[in-house]
């Protein structure tokens, strides 16, 4: 814990130029980060265009397969239903 004190009561100074020198630094790796969340964001989009479209294929083949197989029967509650004993 002594060792954290001392650190912290410890005086750093820094030049005009290197203060200068770590702001340039400091704002070239915010630069990069910010074009990396941009292409993030790009390819983000790009994949969710591309998931609606294998969605829709998706959807449109089961419409096709449900298609031509015979329709099902109508509905018929329990009241209307004829109770055939045999």
């Amino acid at each position: 814990m002594r060792g954290h004190v001392a650190l912290l009561s410890k005086k750093i100074t820094y030049t005009n130029s290197e203060w200068r020198e770590f702001e340039n630094e400091i704002r070239g790796q915010v630069a990069s980060l910010n074009k990396k969340f941009e292409d993030l964001n790009k390819e983000q989009k790009r994949l969710n265009k591309l998931l609606r479209s294998v969605l829709k294929l998706l959807s449109a083949n089961i419409t096709e397969k449900g298609q031509g197989q015979g329709q099902t029967a109508p509905h018929v509650s329990s009241s209307q239903e004829i109770n055939v004993e045999g």
